[in-house]
């Protein structure tokens, strides 16, 4: 079992890091998604000689100096061991003060990694913290994070975290037996003269299958949490992993709770196998209920971070899956009662993506979103139905949420098992037999409009229709349409104008009946007759439209004499 200490019961009086101070400065923080080929040693654990490897890193450290970053991060086994010696014996390229660097380290063996203490305390102006390491069991390598500082005296503070339990799945079977592992986790605390109200902690990949969460908030009882955890992990949104972080993120909880994980990129190999889901994301509560503002969305994704909303009241901000850094600002925790006022600032903001290359360093540029887009998939149907090919791409979310019936918030929201199937941007391979299926549903629906067969209250569409959406009102409460008729002056047309075409996923009359009175509530009230879902009969074993909502309306308006059951709209 795990134990907790925090980090200003062990060292010299602090003054505080940014992470940890109350106050109403956001956390920048800097990342690196990395991607290479490491080997997985029986001896030395995970690492990786490659020289590129080693460059990046170094470049790395340099960015951290450069954006004067609060919060440095590295995934599970992945900062190379001579780097760190580097920075420990180069005074000019230690974190600023206040700023805290957290670096997953490769993997060493416990003879290495002692004659690495050694070294580092004979150079001087070093404070080592060996708390974890003096539990260390006697194995054969570790997997370590080590966190770096400045003390009050301008020296650096070294502390070594390691790992508290083996991976159990078969890709992972070489730390089984062979790892040394450790029970004790810091929590940082290090607050200075600023109220007590933060925490951080990091925990590394199958921590997370033996450490309670409750266990962790009993520990920092009334504080807010930051978690980072670091992983090298080929399935990032395991049940397991998901129960870990959902149970943070209950509301019940009723504290400000933030969650980073950060995975290797997509074409890591190791061994044979292939990691293609990173699924690096940051997590917070949002007590509305509602979706991330389209400004924020848009500022992010520009970056590199895409938006899911989870479970109605998580957000989960994940980052695209190639080899990156990302530069992003996150809030601090706020509770009712502090002395300073609540920031409404938006989090978080992507400041930065870089990629490496450009004379070997980590460049900023705008995020290839069209890397992800399945644009490229979607049938060519002609002038008239290629809105989806050239509109904005927040356009194109609340598009396709018509389309499907589940709206823009279906449209950005993430399922139960954290999976996001949103058309034109997705995280993974994971996700992209999601977004294929929903391309050749959206082929079919476009296919179905074109033939034309419509109910009586929409003939006046025949021969005269077209895609579109109207973007001032695709993020309103009420919902419009995505079909608009071609008669009228395209400056004069307003949502009202326009019907609703869906394809539904049900092929039960009953299970679309249900569908359409959960859609006609969303609807603005003049609005719902202008409806025609899709959907594939198993009667006829064809596609039906769906008319049942449609019948009373007509009865009402006594604007027909058939009977109803000559009312039918099969095609």
């Amino acid at each position: 079992m795990a134990e907790f200490i925090n980090v200003s019961e062990i060292i010299p009086p602090h003054s505080g890091l940014q992470i940890c101070l109350s106050n109403n400065e956001p956390i920048k923080v800097l990342q690196w998604q990395c991607q290479s080929e490491p080997v997985a040693d029986l001896q030395k654990g995970v690492f990786t000689t490659d020289p590129l490897f080693i460059i990046k890193a170094i470049e790395f450290i340099q960015l951290a100096k450069e954006t004067n970053s609060d919060l440095v991060l590295t995934p599970e086994y992945s900062f190379p061991n001579e780097v760190l010696d580097t920075i420990v014996r180069t005074p000019e390229i230690w974190p600023r003060k206040g700023a805290l660097w957290c670096l997953s380290m490769q993997g060493s063996t416990i003879k290495e990694f002692s004659e690495k203490l050694e070294l580092w305390t004979a150079t001087g102006r070093i404070l080592i913290v060996k708390d974890a390491w003096e539990r260390l069991s006697s194995r054969s390598f570790i997997d370590s994070l080590v966190y770096l500082f400045i003390t009050d005296d301008n020296n650096l503070c070294v502390i070594p975290q390691f790992k508290t339990s083996h991976m159990s799945e078969r890709m992972n079977e070489y730390e089984s037996g062979r790892l040394s592992t450790s029970d004790l986790i810091y929590v940082f605390d290090l607050v200075g003269s600023s109220h007590d109200l933060n925490r951080f902690m990091s925990i590394i990949c199958s921590d997370a299958l033996c450490i309670e969460p409750k266990d962790i908030l009993n520990f920092t009882v009334g504080k807010n949490l930051t978690l980072f955890h670091a992983q090298l992990n080929h399935k990032p949104r395991d049940s397991t992993f998901r129960a870990f972080r959902d149970y943070f993120l209950d509301r019940d909880h009723g504290r400000d709770i933030r969650i980073i994980t950060l995975n290797w990129a997509d074409g890591t190999i190791i061994d044979g196998e292939k990691f293609d889901k990173p699924w690096s994301a940051f997590y917070k509560k949002e007590q509305s209920g509602n979706i991330a503002e389209r400004e924020l969305r848009n500022i992010n994704q520009n970056k590199g971070t895409f938006y899911a909303l989870y479970r109605k009241y998580t957000e989960i901000w994940y980052s695209c899956k190639d080899e990156h850094c990302k530069l992003f600002d996150i809030n601090k925790g706020f509770q009712p009662g502090s002395f300073y006022p609540a920031n409404p600032r938006n989090e978080p903001i992507t400041r930065e993506y870089y990629s490496f290359g450009l004379e070997d360093k980590w460049n900023p540029e705008a995020c290839n979103d069209q890397t992800y887009t399945f644009r490229a998939l979607i049938d060519e149907h002609g002038q008239d139905y290629s809105f989806p090919m050239y509109a904005d791409i927040n356009d194109c979310d609340a598009f396709f949420g018509l389309c499907f019936g589940h709206f823009l918030e279906g449209e950005l929201s993430a399922d139960n098992d954290e999976l996001t199937s949103r058309l034109l941007l997705g995280p993974d391979v994971e996700s992209d037999k999601k977004r294929t299926s929903k391309v050749s549903q959206y082929n079919l629906l476009v296919k179905l409009i074109k033939k034309q067969v419509f109910p009586m209250e929409l003939e006046n569409l025949i021969n005269n229709h077209f895609l579109h959406l109207d973007s001032q009102t695709a993020e309103d409460k009420w919902k419009y349409g995505n079909v608009y008729p071609k008669d009228i002056p395209f400056d004069e047309l307003n949502p009202y104008h326009s019907a609703l075409f869906i394809i539904s996923e049900y092929n039960e009359k009953t299970e679309v009946a249900r569908q359409v009175d959960d859609i006609c509530k969303k609807l603005h009230r003049s609005f719902r007759n202008k409806v025609v879902i899709y959907y594939f009969s198993r009667e006829t074993e064809k596609y039906e439209y769906f008319d049942e909502h449609l019948k009373q309306t007509r009865i009402d308006k006594a604007s027909f004499s058939k009977s109803l059951s000559s009312i039918k709209g099969s095609f």
